[in-house]
This record gives C-alpha cells, sequence and structure tokens, in this order.
C-alpha cells in the first residue's frame, strides 16, 4: 500500500512541475513577443519596501517601483496597469553568487519589471489580504517605537519577516559566522510560538487538549498569514498541527511522518519548491534532528530519571544538536554556498538556545508597548544586551584563524562519500553506546 501511494502522489508530482513549466515558458514568451513596456497585472498579491523601491508582487511578475512615483493608492487584490522596462530575472553570474532566479521561480515569479509609470485600473480589493498588510505595517511603525533604530530591523526579520531593512555590515557579518539563518522566520521560529503557546493555553484552561490546539493552530494559521507563506513556515506549521493532532487523539507523534506529509502538500501545491535551497536546507535539518541525532541522543540517554534533568546531559544534547545539524546540512550549504563558517559549530551552541529568550521577549515588549505599558522599555533592554553578545560572538569569530573557508562545489560522488562515512561514524557511536 506504501508502494502504491508513492507511485500515486510520484505521478502527480509529475504532471504539477509539467504544468509549471509549460506555464513558466508560455508566460516568458508572451512577454517576449509582446515587446511593449506595458503589462497587465490581474492581483497585486503583496507590497513590500525596500531601501528606496517600493516592491510589488503580481502572478508571474515583480515591480519595483522608485518612491518618488508612488501614491501610495495601490492595495492588496488591485488590478493595475505597469509601464516600464521588463526582463526575464536571470541567474547569478558567479559562483556561490544568489540565484534569484530559481528563488523567485519558486515564488510563481518570471518577470521582472523597473516601473516608470502605473494607472490603477480596478480598485476593488482583497480585503483578507488587504487586513493582514495593514496589520503588518501597524506592527512595523510599533517595533521602531519600541526598539533602537540599530536593532529595530533584526526584530522586523524575525518577526514579521520583512528583510527589506536588514543592515548590510551585519548580515555580512553573521552570515560569514554562520548564523545568518536567525534573520530569517524559520521552523525554530514558528515551534517556539506554536508549543509556547499550546502549553500556556494548557495550563490555564486546566489540560484542555482540543482547545488548547484548536487555538494554537489558529494562532498559526493567522501568523502564516501574516508574515507570508514561505516554505519552512509552511512545514513547521503543519508539523505542528500533526502534533496537535496526535496530543488531542492520544497518539504518539512521529516526527520523520510528519515531516513527509508536509513535504508531500508542499510539493504538489508548489512543485519548484523542492528544487529551492529554503526547502532543502529546512527539510535536511528536520530530518537529521529526527533521524540520526535522535538515535544519538536516544542511545546515550541516561536510564536514572534524575540523570536525565542533569546539567550535564542538556549540555551533551545541545552539543549533539549543534554539530549533527551543522554535519548533516553541510553538503547543501557547500553546494550552494561554496563555503563553510569554520566556528559555526560553536557559535550555535550560544546563539539558538538564546532565540527564544529574543522571541518571547520582544513579542511581551511590542505588546506591552501597544498597550502602552512603560515596562516594555526595561524589557526591550533585555532583547538588545542579547542581540549585542550576538555582534560580539561574531566580531571574536571574524579574528579567528580559518574562520571562513572557501571549500567549493561538492561534486555528487563526494556528497555521497560524505553521507555514507558520517553514517557509518554513527552507526558506530551509537553500537558502541549500548554496550
Amino acid at each position: 500500500i506504501y508502494i502504491l501511494i508513492f507511485f500515486i502522489v510520484f505521478n502527480i508530482f509529475i504532471l504539477r512541475i509539467k504544468y509549471e513549466i509549460r506555464y513558466m515558458n508560455n508566460f516568458i514568451e508572451n512577454v517576449e513577443k509582446t515587446g511593449e513596456s506595458v503589462s497587465f497585472c490581474g492581483k497585486v498579491k503583496n507590497i513590500t519596501f525596500k531601501d528606496d523601491k517600493i516592491i510589488i508582487f503580481c502572478d508571474g511578475v515583480i515591480y519595483y517601483l522608485k518612491e518618488e512615483i508612488f501614491l501610495n493608492d495601490i492595495r492588496i487584490g488591485n488590478r493595475v496597469e505597469f509601464e516600464g522596462k521588463s526582463e526575464e530575472i536571470s541567474r547569478g553570474s558567479n559562483p556561490g553568487e544568489f540565484d534569484a532566479k530559481s528563488y523567485y521561480r519558486t515564488k510563481g515569479i518570471y518577470i521582472k519589471m523597473s516601473v516608470t509609470d502605473y494607472r490603477v485600473v480596478d480598485k476593488s480589493y482583497d480585503k483578507p489580504g488587504e487586513f493582514f498588510f495593514e496589520i503588518r505595517q501597524y506592527l512595523n511603525v510599533k517595533i521602531d517605537d519600541t526598539f533602537e533604530s540599530d536593532r529595530a530591523w533584526f526584530i522586523k526579520a524575525i518577526i514579521l519577516g520583512m528583510r527589506g531593512e536588514l543592515d548590510k555590515d551585519t548580515y555580512k557579518l553573521y552570515q560569514r559566522s554562520g548564523i545568518a539563518h536567525i534573520l530569517a522566520i524559520s521552523g525554530l521560529h514558528v515551534s517556539l510560538f506554536g508549543i509556547g503557546i499550546y502549553k500556556i493555553l494548557r495550563k490555564i484552561l486546566q489540560r484542555s487538549f482540543f482547545l488548547s490546539a484548536s487555538i494554537a493552530s489558529l494562532f498559526l494559521l493567522f501568523y502564516g498569514l501574516l508574515v507570508g507563506d514561505s516554505v519552512s513556515i509552511v512545514r513547521a506549521s503543519t508539523m505542528l498541527i500533526l502534533y496537535f493532532i496526535a496530543e488531542v487523539i492520544g497518539r504518539s507523534y512521529c516526527i520523520i511522518s510528519a515531516l513527509s506529509i508536509s513535504a508531500v502538500t508542499i510539493s504538489l501545491i508548489s512543485p519548484f519548491e523542492p528544487f529551492g535551497l529554503s526547502f532543502q536546507l529546512s527539510f535536511a535539518a528536520v530530518l537529521s534532528l529526527g533521524g540520526p541525532i535522535a538515535l544519538i541522543i536516544k542511545r546515550f540517554k541516561p536510564a536514572e530519571k534524575k540523570d536525565k534533568s542533569s546539567c550535564s546531559y542538556r549540555v551533551f544534547k545541545i552539543l549533539v544538536v549543534s554539530i549533527g545539524v551543522q554535519l548533516l546540512t553541510l553538503p547543501v550549504t557547500l553546494y550552494y554556498f561554496y563555503t563553510f563558517p569554520l566556528y559555526a559549530f560553536l557559535i550555535n551552541i550560544l546563539v539558538i538556545p538564546l532565540m527564544s529568550f529574543v522571541l518571547y521577549s520582544s513579542m511581551l515588549s511590542l505588546v506591552l508597548n501597544i498597550l502602552r505599558l512603560i515596562l516594555y522599555k526595561y524589557i526591550s533592554v533585555f532583547t538588545v544586551a542579547i542581540l549585542r553578545f550576538y555582534d560580539f560572538l561574531c566580531i571574536i569569530t571574524k579574528y579567528l584563524p580559518y574562520h571562513y573557508i572557501v571549500f567549493g562545489r561538492p561534486k555528487p560522488w563526494q556528497i555521497l562519500i560524505y553521507y555514507i562515512l558520517l553514517l557509518l561514524i554513527i552507526a558506530i557511536s551509537v553500537l558502541r553506546g549500548r554496550k
């Protein structure tokens, strides 16, 4: 039965990918045939702001408007006629450079246009979409009011997914130190929010599984619509909802099964996603956590209950998770970026656990400021202190020898040999642990 299910899903995926490729080629061909500087947008899907530009996402096209021509009269769902120079999104020209074509293809975007003029053709708008856009802009202003100007961009990135104001120097510093992943809304962020709300509701509602799980699931849906449908958010939300269902019906939760269901769902909805970096890194990290890393932790788990809560065992788990994820996702990182920050293992041991404090304290500060309670100023100081500690760690490692090593892109046979050797080492370690 499992082989039959796999065969059916695989064939549906092949049909979906063929359809998307045909649609993409026809879309690009039609744009090139017109040879004109006018394009019609059926529906405005999203609007973002970066530096002095306004970026508008529509079906198949991304539009770049300069600040001076934008009249702030475009709403989500409007039909707009744009005029300007259009071209197909190209791949990165240098090895290891950001591949814009592959990234935007996963989002259904194939053409970009530098807009010189526009006209709103149909002013009817998408009410839910505009509602979430307005909330996002309101929270954006409140974050500026809550945190220091040189740290507000970080909070916007990790809570709202707004990366338009990222400080380029700090981002480069984080990237070369191996902690740039914390600047994107990932499964870690969603899991912390979802699990945190679920556990709080369980205590408040006196262990009511169904109601707690329902409210937490609705929050995940609301949060996903607020910040966007990135692959890591959809993956984490799907897996968390499956976890809540398992809790309600009293069944054990299998992380690999939940991961497989979310992978199939994402692949069928957006068939280009499995070929994107975000999908591969996100799923590789969770697969390593639910597979080899979980096996190692389980085999070396102390027999005595009091030893499980000991400081040494907690440190052991943190080390295994941090080093294990880095080792098991190393080929993916090298394949796309050609480089590897050597001390990322050590930095992430401190950075990742502290991210829960950053998220919860920043959210609490934001809520208190919205409620006009002066206490937010003191809590935000705690958040900023951790962010400064992150900078301190990155600056220290920058001056260490071999902190940033250029390996180049590994060949497929090298990746295969690497994983075979790594899995053999893990297997031997587990077998020795049993003895």
